[in-house]
């Protein structure tokens, strides 16, 4: 069998009305030699079985729960066969020139390791587009692009990656169940490659919404977790700011709004914050 110049990853969970509008995206693409990888986290999802028949490309990795971004992605994208790996989120579509147009520059650009695109929000505002990483606290510029752009973090909800990057510094880190792993991978390329990241300014993708459902407390856990975890990981100094100002600033000034009109979601989000502090400073790296 032919192998597809590029393999499109999509890891699903609980957003049967996202994958429903995403995958007809594929069925009018410009460039047809493709392979579509869906990994299902929610194996009690029934309706979305019928759905993914409709689509002959596509192949399926069953899960039997929800295993987080980065192992969920991993599992996909050890079934690509393509020579680029294209991650992306659920709760997006995309334009019919997607592929092509990341393509396109890959092949002309050897130095290119992850190549994003200008990624709007449902409103046709700006998403994500130009990630800024070495202040350890990573943040995007929302710039509006007009030209292509070398920058420190490609968001991997829609991200291009040469196959053989994989090869060289490893997959997507399963330290993160959700939140920065795409910053993680951003770094790894920086320091251990002499590769480029670059983002398009063509607005090819759009975000159409939080598809997983995430409660208010598991974003906060998991934001606070991971954010350390990367800090650890690779700026201390960071860290060291987080622990003793940001975190100190979130509970006791910017939560403070809440308590008078809910005290009990006050101290729900401070125990996230802390749960996932906790949780963070206890984490070992593996060996």
């Amino acid at each position: 069998m032919k192998e597809p110049i590029v393999s499109v990853v999509i890891p699903y969970f609980n957003g049967y009305s996202y994958l429903e509008k995403l995958l007809p995206c594929f069925q009018s693409q410009t460039l047809e030699d493709y392979e579509l990888i869906i990994v299902n986290d929610d194996p009690k999802d029934s309706k979305v079985e019928s759905l993914l028949k409709k689509f002959p490309k596509l192949v399926q990795v069953k899960n039997n729960e929800n295993l987080g971004f980065a192992k969920s992605v991993n599992r996909g994208i050890k079934r690509t066969r393509g020579k680029y790996v294209c991650l992306l989120n659920q709760d997006t579509i995309v334009d019919k020139n997607y592929l092509k147009k990341h393509v396109d520059f890959l092949e002309e650009i050897p130095s290119t390791a992850v190549l994003g695109c200008k990624f709007l929000n449902k409103s046709g505002g700006i998403y994500f587009s130009n990630g800024v990483l070495h202040t350890g606290f990573p943040f995007d510029t929302y710039e509006d692009l007009k030209e292509v752009k070398e920058t420190e973090h490609v968001c991997l909800g829609s991200a291009f990656i040469r196959k053989k990057v994989f090869r060289e510094i490893g997959l997507v880190s399963e330290d993160y169940f959700a939140k920065y792993e795409d910053c993680d991978f951003s770094e790894r390329i920086r320091r251990e490659t002499n590769y480029k990241l670059n983002v398009l300014p063509d607005a090819l993708v759009t975000h159409m919404g939080i598809s997983t459902a995430m409660s208010n407390y598991n974003n906060l856990f998991h934001s606070q977790r991971s954010l350390i975890i990367f800090q650890r990981k690779f700026y201390p100094k960071a860290l060291l700011k987080n622990i003793f100002f940001h975190t100190p600033k979130l509970i006791f000034l910017d939560y403070l709004y809440m308590i008078p009109r809910n005290p009990i979601s006050y101290l729900q989000s401070v125990h996230a914050v802390l749960s996932g502090t906790a949780s963070a400073l206890r984490w070992r790296p593996k060996k």
